[in-house]
This record gives C-alpha cells, structure tokens and sequence, in this order.
C-alpha cells in the first residue's frame, strides 16, 4: 500500500469550527489552510474516519494530497486496489422541484468497486449522500426514489435523488452533476 506524504485539510467556512468526533473530537477552527493530518493521525485513522468523510461531502472541509490533487474518498488514502472512475461526469441535471425527484436522466453507469465511497459533485462542490437514509441532499435508489440504498451497495442503474430542502436549493438544466467512484 503506497504511503502519502501529506494529507492536507482546509476548511471552506460553512462551519465556524468542524469538530471530528473519530479523532478525539479535534477541532479545526476556520480558517485553517494545508493542516497536514498526518502530523497527528496515521493514515489507517484517516482512511476508516466516517465522520472526516462526512464533512468532506457536506462541503465544509477540502483534502488533497502532497501534489495538490483533490482526496474525496478517505477511504482510498494509502491505496484501495481500484481506480477513479472516469464515467458519470459533467452530467446535466434535471430540474427539480421537491425531493426525492430524479437529479439526472440516467443511473450509475457502472457498479462502483467493493467499498468504494460514491460522492456527488454538483458544479465542483459536494452534497452529502445518504447511506440508506433519504434525509441528505441526495441519495442513491433502486426503485425509482422509493428507498435509499447504502453507498456499499450501489449497483449499475441506480439512480440518484435530490433533496431541495436539505441542500437548500432545487437543480436547473444548467448545473452539472460528477458521480465519484472507484470501479
């Protein structure tokens, strides 16, 4: 498994402070620009740490490797055996106008790789994904919006499903959606 030098954290000032409970409830006081983590925690915390997810898709935190690349899957930090896929984006979303309505015409083009992370880009910035829940900004069904599946299993089709009230704003044809996966 391949080591990385840094792993650099910025918060983006949705929050004032974002305080991850998975590591000992650190709080990280906005601003905070390039906060290497692994200055104080291993990649394994890093990689198994839900809630650091969870900020990273909810918009209020930004990774990104010693190169400057963008990390939105904690889980793939020091390898994961699988690559980015590079299907299912810069899709155009359908407009909607209450939740739960189908965000773009077509499913998931392919089932993401076992333990892959499934994040939603929308024009660049993050929406949380439900996993098996439909009470984020979006979430992931087999049946048409009627039950949310949990992210492991996601298959090929599913569609995805937004939540204006929770996101705080319904889709135009005019922004674009990025499904990020590993396959």
């Amino acid at each position: 498994m391949a080591t990385a030098a840094e792993i650099k954290l910025s918060t983006t000032g949705t929050l004032s402070s974002v305080v991850v409970g998975d590591f000992g409830n650190r709080t990280f006081a906005h601003p905070v620009t390039g906060f290497n983590l692994l200055e104080e925690f291993t990649q394994d915390e890093i990689r198994s740490s839900e809630e650091l997810q969870d900020f990273l898709d909810a918009g209020h935190i930004t990774l990104e490797d010693q190169s400057g690349a963008p990390i939105l899957d904690v889980s793939l930090i020091g390898g994961g055996g699988s690559s980015p896929s590079s299907l299912d984006k810069d899709l155009v979303a359908l407009e909607t106008l209450s939740d739960g309505e189908k965000a773009v015409g077509s499913g998931i083009s392919v089932t993401p790789a076992l333990n892959s992370h499934v994040a939603i880009l929308v024009n660049g910035l993050g929406a949380s994904v439900g996993d098996g829940i439909k009470t984020k900004e979006c979430y992931f069904s087999g049946n048409n919006g009627v039950d949310a599946r949990l992210i492991k299993d996601i298959v090929e089709t599913d569609t995805l499903h937004w939540n204006g009230s929770k996101a705080l704003y319904q889709l135009a044809t005019d922004d674009k959606i990025d499904f990020v996966f590993n396959d």
